[in-house]
């Protein structure tokens, strides 16, 4: 028989077993008892029994006994229940002398069959049939009949075996039946429980997902307006570097003036301000290289810096720039080296870019160091060069070595009054990058430690792996050493254009274009006709101030080059416009006094009459005063636009 209660245990997962769940509950026994006082009052009053309470009290007594240890011990309270039963009825029917409670001995059996298993109600069953046997005399004595003895054995062992055959096979699959029913169970509450963990996972998944989407859109949101701040901040860099230049020039021409031509003024310049003046002017000229720097700058970041390679020795240019801070060595009485390996070879760079870098380190040495000297190394290795300055100055402490490359960067134990800008080494480290080379400093903070600032670079720009084909050699080859090395060209896996620009204003738009082209410009036709038999070139490109001119120029090339790609375009020169006006000559700013002395002399002719035309009045005052230190006879009208000019 099955109990809610092992249902109900079932389904909260105790730790009973399922043949136990199966099993009938003492409780039933306990009812069975209670049952039985009853059954005892009932037979006393209707079959005359003795008036005698103590069989009832034992029969709930014994069912009291059987609910508490129950609750303990639930398997000595179900041998306990069987053997109590055994001896209710066998007291039941001596005692109270009524024979006909003798059949229910068949009942412990199946009892025990209900609360244990089979096995315990055939040991139940042997152990009755013991008793009966050994009880026979007594049971004779009591009334029982020795038929219904025997019958009471045969019906119990048959129900047995009746049990046995007829409700095994069905206990069997009740209990595998139970027990699935419990994994299934146990499986269902392990689904439903992984069910809310997937469904709060894929509710976590997708919060995470719209979170990340979310900050996709915001970190290209604010890397767009990065770029467009790096972007603004290159020109402005650039458009304010100008603008300073344009002021910045009216006061070096000024300043020139005055030292240079101090007697054009009416009155003599006294010796202190002419000392000032000169201060004016190192700290102006100190000013323009800062605003160049700045510009070389804002066009390394912004990826315009153009690069004019070349094979260069390097050589002249370290002695140059140890010869231009020499002065400031004899100053400090600084001894200087320089050690470059016989055999430096040239090196294929801008001269105009790496010559800065040098110049600049070996400043840089010169400024800092105020005890010892300096020393330049110039060495080679397989298909590098390594430029070194070393000095003894006191070094760089270590906290800023990670920042000494940064624009604007200084260290923090810079000595007073040799700090510069911040912006010569950053600009030096853009230069060698774009080189494909690296720069690099070794040094520690102590009197003389000194600092190396090393820099290197490739030989020779890369040449890319062409796949050859394996020739096919005949069985009768020989082979022969070679005498000596082949002379033969350096390839290179860049693009040649052949620039055939009579105006001579369209190369420099290809400036820019420097590290994936190579380019020559020449001024004639026939240059490049030349140039293209000597060296072949991939492209032509001809330029020439009119589209008329052009037609013919294309005809002739041609002729010249039948099998050359030929690019035309007439891409007139700027001063052109001005010269189709009338203007026979130009300056470029800044201009300075020298520059409008040649300017005139390059016309020929005697000049009475000069008419100046700016929109700044101070660029007025300043080439008023130029021209009249060239000349004082010369009679000079002003105008501050086009209109007032032609009036």
């Amino acid at each position: 028989m099955i109990t809610k209660a092992g249902i109900s245990t079932l389904s909260s997962e105790t730790s009973l077993e399922i043949d136990t769940d199966l099993r009938l509950s003492p409780s039933w026994i306990v009812a069975f008892l209670l049952l039985l006082g009853l059954l005892l009052v009932v037979t006393r009053d209707l079959f005359g029994a003795p008036n005698d309470n103590r069989m009832i009290l034992l029969c709930y007594g014994l069912a009291l006994l059987i609910w508490g240890v129950n609750r303990w011990w639930p398997m000595v309270a179900r041998w306990l229940a069987i053997g109590t039963t055994i001896s209710l009825i066998y007291l039941a029917f001596i005692y109270l002398n009524i024979p006909e409670l003798y059949p229910l001995l068949i009942v412990p059996p199946l009892l025990a069959t209900a609360v244990f298993t089979l096995s315990e109600g055939v040991i139940t069953a042997v152990f009755e049939t013991t008793l009966l046997l050994w009880l026979w005399p007594i049971t004779i004595n009591a009334g029982v009949a020795s038929i219904s003895i025997v019958l009471t054995v045969g019906v119990m062992w048959l129900i047995l075996l009746l049990q046995s055959a007829v409700v095994r096979p069905l206990v069997e699959p009740a209990h595998w039946a139970w027990q699935h029913y419990h994994q299934a169970q146990k499986r269902l509450d392990e689904s439903r429980d992984q069910k809310a963990e997937l469904a709060q996972m894929q509710t976590d998944l997708n919060n995470a997902f719209e979170t990340q989407k979310l900050l996709n859109e915001r970190l290209s949101a604010l890397h767009q307006i990065a770029e467009e701040a790096n972007q603004a901040k290159a020109v402005f860099a650039a458009k304010i570097s100008h603008e300073f230049r344009t002021p910045l020039n009216m006061i070096l021409g000024l300043i020139d003036t005055l030292l240079e031509v101090p007697e054009a003024y009416d009155e003599p310049i006294p010796p202190l301000l002419l000392d000032d003046l000169e201060i004016v002017q190192r700290n102006s000229n100190h000013l323009a290289s800062l605003i160049n720097d700045v510009l070389d700058l804002s066009q390394a970041e912004a990826g315009r810096l153009s690069l004019h390679r070349e094979w260069v020795d390097l050589t002249e240019d370290i002695q140059n720039a140890v010869l231009v801070v020499r002065p400031l060595l004899e100053k400090k009485k600084l001894s200087v080296t320089i050690n470059i390996d016989a055999e430096f070879p040239q090196v294929y760079c801008d001269r105009t870019r790496i010559r800065q870098v040098i110049l600049n380190l070996v400043s840089n040495a010169a400024r800092y160091t105020e005890k010892g000297g300096i020393s330049v190394e110039a060495s080679h290795e397989e298909n590098n060069i390594t430029i070194r300055i070393i000095d003894t100055g006191p070094g760089i402490a270590s906290q800023d070595l990670n920042k000494i490359f940064e624009p604007f960067a200084q260290g923090e134990q810079t000595p007073a009054g040799l700090g510069g800008n911040g912006l010569g080494l950053s600009i030096s480290q853009q230069f060698i990058e774009r080189h494909n080379g690296r720069i690099w400093v070794e040094s520690q903070r102590g009197e003389q430690s000194g600092s190396i600032f090393s820099f290197s670079l490739p030989i020779a720009p890369p040449v890319p792996s062409l796949q050859q084909s394996t020739p096919r050699l005949r069985e009768d080859w020989v082979w022969h050493e070679r005498i000596s090395s082949p002379k033969l060209p350096e390839i290179s896996g860049k693009s040649r254009l052949m620039i055939c620009d009579e105006t001579s204003d369209l190369a420099p738009e290809f400036e820019r274009f420097n590290d994936d082209i190579i380019w020559e410009t020449v001024r004639t036709l026939p240059q490049a006709v030349q140039s293209l038999h000597e060296r072949p070139a991939h492209t032509l490109i001809l330029n020439t101030a009119t589209p008329n001119r052009l037609v013919s120029v294309i005809e002739q090339a041609r002729q010249d080059l039948p099998d050359m790609p030929i690019i035309g375009c007439a891409f007139p020169p700027k001063i052109d416009y001005a010269l189709e006006a009338g203007a026979v000559d130009y300056l470029i700013k800044p201009v300075r006094q020298a520059d409008i002395s040649e300017a005139l002399h390059r016309l020929n002719k005697p000049v009475k009459r000069i008419l100046i035309v700016d929109d700044n009045p101070d660029m007025l005052q300043l080439l008023t005063r130029m021209l009249l230190i060239i000349d004082r006879t010369y009679e000079i009208t002003k105008a501050t636009n086009g209109t007032m000019a032609l009036a």
